[in-house]
């Protein structure tokens, strides 16, 4: 049996699999800031099991409280695996919290579009790349207790026309990936509506919270730490809300907003 143990943002993570060269695979894909490190399997936060299943050639993915995942191919698993990391790190991480969310820095302040899965993060994490912002992250804005913003670069997951995901680095889109912490300047509860205009309205501070609120990680198992180190990123940043159409454009004038 092989096996893995990283830390990263105060998560520790292992993993085990009986394919050794599969494993050197995803060791290359570990989470951002990802450190390996010497430790025994009981005291992980979270355990991920890899193993074949032995009476076909598919392989079988279990860990943690996610459902088992059965028939993959080693590719398939692959996958599986560096997603559950993600998630793994983002519910054991104690001294952060995480959000899903967008993030870039523009001229030293952080700009974190809070929203779910498919909600259009990525497409306008993209444009604000490709307008020049510092890319943090497509799927997690971390912060720590002081309310700092941390960059989690995973490549960023562009979907096409027909829903194909292709994970593309800050650096093929001409862009900068971020290395250091800083203060959120702008949390950007953005809506794509196909045809629309940015047209903002600013947030007051409680609903700022709210909106990061709704979108944290461990929200309901911790939700007093979790509220208060959101509260001050609320009183650091400036909060709006809009529909927004055209991403390239909504960059363009975001960008704005932050330099004045």
């Amino acid at each position: 049996m092989n096996r893995l143990t990283f830390s990263c943002y105060s998560a520790i993570v292992t993993i085990e699999w009986t394919n050794g060269d599969a494993l050197h695979e995803i060791r290359r894909r570990l989470p951002p800031h990802s450190r390996i490190i010497d430790a025994h399997p009981g005291n992980a936060h979270v355990h991920v099991l890899v193993r074949p299943q032995s009476e076909t050639d598919t392989w079988c993915v279990s860990g943690g409280a996610f459902p088992n995942v059965r028939g993959c191919s080693v590719s398939q698993a692959v996958d599986e695996v560096v997603d559950r990391l993600d998630i793994a790190v983002s519910e054991a991480a104690s001294e952060y919290v995480f959000v899903h969310a967008g993030a870039v820095a523009w001229r030293g302040r952080g700009v974190v579009i809070p929203g779910p899965s498919h909600a259009g993060k990525t497409s306008l994490v993209r444009a604000l790349v490709e307008a020049g912002a510092t890319y943090y992250s497509d799927e997690f804005a971390v912060f720590d207790f002081n309310g700092r913003l941390h960059p989690y670069a995973r490549p960023l997951a562009i979907r096409d026309a027909e829903g194909t995901v292709s994970r593309v680095t800050a650096q093929e889109l001409a862009g900068v990936t971020g290395a250091l912490a800083v203060e959120p300047g702008l949390i950007v509860a953005a809506r794509f509506v196909s045809g629309s205009t940015w047209d903002p309205k600013k947030l007051t501070p409680g609903q700022t919270t709210l909106k990061l609120f709704e979108n944290a990680i461990r929200a309901r198992d911790l939700a007093e730490p979790v509220l208060a180190a959101l509260a001050k990123v609320a009183r650091m940043a400036d909060g709006v809300e809009s529909e927004r159409g055209d991403a390239a454009e909504t960059a363009r004038l975001l960008l704005l907003s932050v330099s004045t």
